[in-house]
C-alpha cells in the first residue's frame, strides 16, 4: 500500500506542478549578444547572466533554448540546443550537429575539460540499478563493491561491482567539466553477470549518476572512451552460435545523454542524407525517392523534362528515441518542390533499424514555412516553425508557433502545443493583464481555460480565453485575465486546452509572474492578516472514494467561523465547492471537519482539493492550502 501511495503521489505531483522558479534578470553581453542578434529565435531569451570558469577558461550562459559558450582556447562563440551547434567562427555563422566538426574545427585541438572526479570517488559513489525487483534501486559502493539482501534474514543477495579498468572521463553535458562513463555489473549469485554502462556527471566536484544503459549478460567491455560529448564503448557481444559464457562478436556502440537517458546513437547525418524516403510525389502519397548528399529528384514521366526535387532543409535533423527501444531515432525536415514558387515542408520520422535509417511516417508542415528549431524530447518531436496568419501571403509567414508530434504506428499525430508570448516570465502584472499566445492546433472548444495562482498555489482567478483560427490550423489568443491578489508577490498564470468530450487536459503551459495586489476601495488601509491553514486529511497522494472527509486546522479563526473548499480536476475544472464550518473561539486557532460526496459525474483520476480563507469584503484569498489525491471512481 505504501508503494502504491508513493507511486500515486509521484504521478499526481507531475500533474500538479504549481511552483516553477522565477526567471532571473539578465542580459547578453559582447560575443553572446552578437550571436543572439544573429539568431534570436534560435538562442531564445537569457535565463541568467554569463558565468566564467577560470579553471577551464570557459564562459557559459543558459537560455530558454539551450546554452551559449565561449572558450578562451579557441576564442569562438557558439550556441547549442543539445542537438545542434551554431558557431560564429572564422567563416561567419555556421551550423552543425553536436556529433560533427567543421573542417576548420578539425584542424584545431579540442578544448580539454577540467577533471575533478576521481576513480576513488567513483568506486565509492551511489548508483541506481535494477535490483531486488525495483528498476531504480540505490546502492552505495565501498571500494568498488556493494551488496543488497532480498529481505531481513534472507540469504539471497545481489552483488554490484565497478569494473575499474572500464572508466573514462570527458565532458558529457557541455559544462566544461569532465564527467565519467563507468561500467558496473550486477549478479544474483548465479552464472549471470549483467553489464551496465552508467553516465556519471560532475556536480560541484562530486559524482552523480545521470543515466544508464544495459549492455548485456556476460558481455566483455574491451575499451571505453568519451569523445565530443558521446560515450564510445567497444564490447565482445554474443553471436548467433555463442554460449553466454563466450561472446565473440566485436562491436562498437555510441551513446549520448538524451532526454534524461543514455541513448545508443547509431544513425548519422550522412546516413540520413543518403537514405530512401517515401513522400507525397507524382500524385502518390508514398512515392519512394533516394537521396544522395541530401537531395533527390524524380521525373514526371519517361522523357519528361519536368522534375520534382526533394531534400533535407539545411541539414535540419534531431536525434532521440521515438519508439521506446532505448536507441536514438531521427526527425528530419524535408522540402518538396515541383519547380514553381511552392516549397512544401515536411517532417519525417526515421527509425533506427539495426543501425540503418528506415522511414516510419511523415507530416506536412506547410508551404514555405521556415523551421526555427527541431528537437526530440519525451518521445515526441517538437518543431518551432513560422506559419501563415490568415492575412499573410504565402511568401511571408509571420506566425511563430510550436508544433508537437507523436509517432503512432505509421503516422505522426499532432499534439496540442500552447505558447504564452505575453506576459514575459518575471513581469509584474495587475488584474486585467492581456495574455497573448498561440495554439498549434485550433481548439474544438474554441477557448482555453485559465487559472491564476498566488505564491501559496491558491487559485485567485479563473476563466476562459477565446481562440481565433480555423479548423486544422494554428490558433491565436489575446484576452484579459482577471484575478484578485491579496498581496504583491510571485504567482503563476496557467492556460489549459480542455477536451470538450471527457474534460481531460490536452495541453497546458504557464508563465511565472509578479502579481500586483488588488487595490483597496472600501476605505481600509490594510487587508486582513494572513492565516496558516493545514489540511491533515486526506494526505497528498492518497487514493479517495466518492465519499471523503476533510480535516484540518487554521491558526486564526476566520470571519463568521467559515472557510470554503474547492475541488478541481487535472484539467483545472472546478467540479465542487462549498462552505466549511470551523470550531473554536474568535481570536484563537480553529479546527474543521467536513464530509464531502463527490459529484456523480466525477471521472476517475487526479483531483486537487483546496481549502480557502477568503476576504468577505472583496473575495481576496488571505489563506489557503491544497493536496493532490487520486479518485478511484469507487463509491
Amino acid at each position: 500500500m505504501k508503494t502504491r501511495l508513493a507511486l500515486l503521489a509521484a504521478m499526481v505531483g507531475l500533474v500538479f506542478a504549481f511552483q516553477p522558479l522565477l526567471a532571473q534578470d539578465c542580459s547578453f553581453q559582447l560575443g553572446f549578444k552578437a550571436l543572439h542578434e544573429l539568431i534570436p529565435d534560435v538562442v531564445g531569451d537569457c535565463l541568467d547572466d554569463e558565468q566564467h570558469n577560470p579553471a577551464t577558461g570557459i564562459t557559459q550562459q543558459p537560455t530558454t533554448n539551450g546554452q551559449l559558450t565561449w572558450r578562451k582556447a579557441d576564442n569562438w562563440t557558439e550556441f547549442s540546443d543539445g542537438q545542434r551547434t551554431w558557431i560564429n567562427g572564422p567563416q561567419g555563422l555556421q551550423q552543425r550537429l553536436n556529433s560533427e566538426r567543421l573542417p576548420w574545427e578539425s584542424a584545431m585541438p579540442a578544448p580539454t575539460a577540467a577533471q575533478r572526479l576521481t576513480l576513488e570517488q567513483l568506486r565509492n559513489a551511489e548508483y541506481r540499478l535494477p535490483l531486488l525487483g525495483d528498476p531504480d534501486t540505490p546502492i552505495r559502493l565501498v571500494d568498488g563493491m556493494g551488496t543488497l539482501v532480498y529481505g531481513e534474514g534472507a540469504t539471497e543477495r545481489e552483488t554490484v561491482g565497478l569494473i575499474d579498468d572500464a572508466v573514462a572521463f570527458g565532458d558529457l553535458d557541455g559544462d566544461g567539466n569532465a564527467d565519467a562513463a563507468v561500467v558496473v555489473y550486477t549478479s544474483g549469485g548465479g552464472s549471470g553477470a549483467f553489464i551496465y554502462l552508467a553516465a556519471v556527471l560532475d556536480r560541484d566536484g562530486a559524482p552523480s549518476q545521470a543515466a544508464r544503459a544495459y549492455l548485456g549478460d556476460r558481455v566483455r567491455v574491451e575499451s571505453l572512451r568519451i569523445s565530443d560529448g558521446q560515450v564510445l564503448v567497444q564490447i565482445l557481444a554474443h553471436g548467433p552460435g555463442d554460449g553466454l559464457c563466450c561472446p565473440s562478436v566485436r562491436t562498437t556502440s555510441t551513446f549520448a545523454l538524451r532526454e534524461g537517458g543514455l541513448l545508443q546513437q547509431r544513425l548519422t547525418l550522412d546516413q540520413l542524407r543518403n537514405a530512401e524516403y517515401r513522400l507525397p510525389l507524382l500524385g502518390d502519397e508514398d512515392t519512394p525517392i533516394q537521396f544522395t548528399d541530401g537531395e533527390g529528384q524524380i521525373a514526371f514521366g519517361e522523357g519528361a523534362t519536368e522534375r520534382i526535387h526533394a531534400g533535407i532543409v539545411n541539414d535540419t535533423v534531431a536525434f532521440g528515441d521515438l519508439d521506446g527501444d532505448g536507441i536514438a531515432d531521427a526527425a528530419v525536415i524535408v522540402f518538396i518542390s515541383g519547380g514553381g514558387s511552392g516549397t512544401f515542408i515536411h517532417l519525417v520520422a526515421m527509425l533506427d533499424r539495426d543501425g540503418a535509417p528506415e522511414q516510419a511516417a511523415w507530416a506536412f508542415l506547410g508551404d514555405r514555412v521556415p523551421v526555427r528549431n527541431l528537437a526530440v524530447t519525451g518521445g515526441r518531436i517538437v518543431a518551432r516553425i513560422v506559419t501563415h496568419r490568415p492575412s499573410d501571403g504565402l511568401c511571408c509567414p509571420t506566425l511563430e508557433i510550436t508544433r508537437t508530434f507523436g509517432l503512432e504506428g505509421d503516422q505522426l499525430v499532432p499534439r496540442q502545443a500552447l505558447v504564452i508570448e505575453s506576459p514575459l516570465p518575471g513581469e509584474t502584472v495587475a488584474s486585467g493583464v492581456e495574455v497573448r499566445g498561440t495554439a498549434s492546433t485550433y481548439l474544438s472548444a474554441e477557448s482555453l481555460a485559465y487559472l491564476v495562482y498566488d505564491a501559496r498555489s491558491g487559485v485567485i482567478g479563473m476563466g476562459s480565453l477565446p481562440v481565433d483560427g480555423y479548423a486544422d490550423q494554428p490558433g491565436t489568443f489575446a484576452a484579459p485575465v482577471e484575478f484578485i491578489a491579496a498581496a504583491d508577490g510571485p504567482g503563476r498564470i496557467e492556460i489549459i486546452d480542455v477536451d470538450a468530450g471527457d474534460g481531460s487536459a490536452l495541453a497546458r503551459t504557464a508563465v511565472t509572474v509578479i502579481l500586483q495586489a488588488a487595490p483597496l476601495t472600501d476605505g481600509r488601509t490594510s487587508r486582513e492578516p494572513t492565516s496558516e491553514l493545514v489540511l491533515e486529511a486526506p494526505l497528498s497522494g492518497a487514493t479517495v472514494d466518492a465519499s471523503l472527509e476533510l480535516r484540518g486546522r487554521i491558526s486564526a479563526m476566520p470571519f463568521e467561523k467559515n472557510l470554503t473548499y474547492r475541488i478541481y480536476t487535472q484539467a483545472g475544472t472546478l467540479i465542487d465547492q462549498s462552505w466549511i464550518s470551523v470550531d473554536g473561539d474568535y481570536g484563537g486557532p480553529g479546527t474543521f471537519t467536513r464530509s464531502i460526496d463527490l459529484p456523480a459525474t466525477t471521472a476517475p483520476g487526479p483531483l486537487r482539493i483546496e481549502v480557502r480563507d477568503e476576504s468577505v469584503v472583496d473575495g481576496a484569498l488571505i489563506g489557503s492550502t491544497s493536496v493532490e489525491v487520486f479518485f478511484t471512481g469507487g463509491s
